[in-house]
């Protein structure tokens, strides 16, 4: 059975995914990693190079997310999108507009763990967001970004340094000391982004090479979340272009028309209320 369909001017063998680095957001606490997605596709003008369809996504389609007043094609429940950046790198974007079928987390990351290696992708970036009530004293100042990694990124010093160095993002706390007693903690990932990492570990140097930013965050309005983590993610996979600031480092990012539905929401008809 198929997984990834391309759209009807592309083929399956036009669309390389060798080497190409991927993106994939989680369906979790304020909607961070999807947020995310959508603001630098819009920023960066990634191409949409095919979709993907499985049973174990609820399916889905609506109003174009991307073009002002919806003028686009329709969105899907899971688009692929790829870009080039300065260095010749590919970047693939994945957009999960919709969740996984209760129960069928395990099975569709086992079809997307295959997929990756098979597609021959160099390594998989997963956006994640975690509840900021659970941090622990020494996550309560600086960056309120973390990230977690696979074996295979670990072992890999260059991919450290990139994330630790270039984009200042710390690795997530695994322990803590409370009353002379040492803690261990959760690593914070949940769902799809778990089990992925889970396979990756169970595979040692056999598993794809994940990294997993982690942001923590509240439930509300988290677009200034997004933009924190998109700018992570461009220092990351050095999108960098006209958009750049340099003076501040900071990208000047274009805001989806969908966001406008986030603080003012559908217009509701006031006759309901007389």
């Amino acid at each position: 059975m198929e997984f990834f369909y391309p759209c009807k001017d592309s083929t399956q063998s036009s669309v390389s995914f060798q080497n190409s680095i991927l993106i994939w957001p989680a369906l979790t606490l304020g909607n961070v990693g999807q947020l995310s997605i959508d603001l630098i596709l819009n920023t960066f003008g990634f191409k949409k190079v095919g979709y993907i369809h499985d049973e174990d996504i609820v399916p889905l389609a609506g109003n174009d997310t991307l073009t002002p007043a919806g003028k686009g094609v329709l969105s899907t429940a899971v688009e692929v999108y790829q870009f080039t950046n300065r260095q010749n790198t590919t970047i693939t974007i994945v957009q999960q507009r919709s969740p996984i079928i209760a129960g069928h987390i395990n099975r569709f990351a086992e079809k997307l763990n295959q997929w990756i290696k098979q597609s021959g992708f160099s390594q998989l970036l997963f956006l994640a967001s975690t509840n900021a009530n659970k941090r622990i004293d020494t996550q309560l100042f600086g960056t309120q970004i973390r990230y977690v990694a696979s074996d295979a990124v670990g072992d890999n010093q260059f991919i450290v340094d990139r994330i630790e160095k270039q984009c200042g993002v710390p690795p997530m706390e695994r322990s803590v000391v409370i009353d002379g007693d040492l803690i261990e903690l959760s690593d914070r990932l949940t769902g799809l982004g778990r089990r992925l990492m889970t396979l990756a570990t169970q595979e040692n140097s056999k598993g794809i090479a994940m990294v997993a930013f982690i942001l923590f965050c509240s439930e509300g309005d988290n677009t200034q979340d997004a933009i924190v983590m998109s700018n992570h993610v461009v220092q990351y996979t050095e999108l960098t272009t006209e958009t750049s600031n340099n003076n501040n480092n900071t990208i000047d990012f274009k805001i989806p028309s969908s966001w406008s539905l986030i603080k003012d929401g559908p217009s509701i008809n006031q006759a309901l209320y007389f």
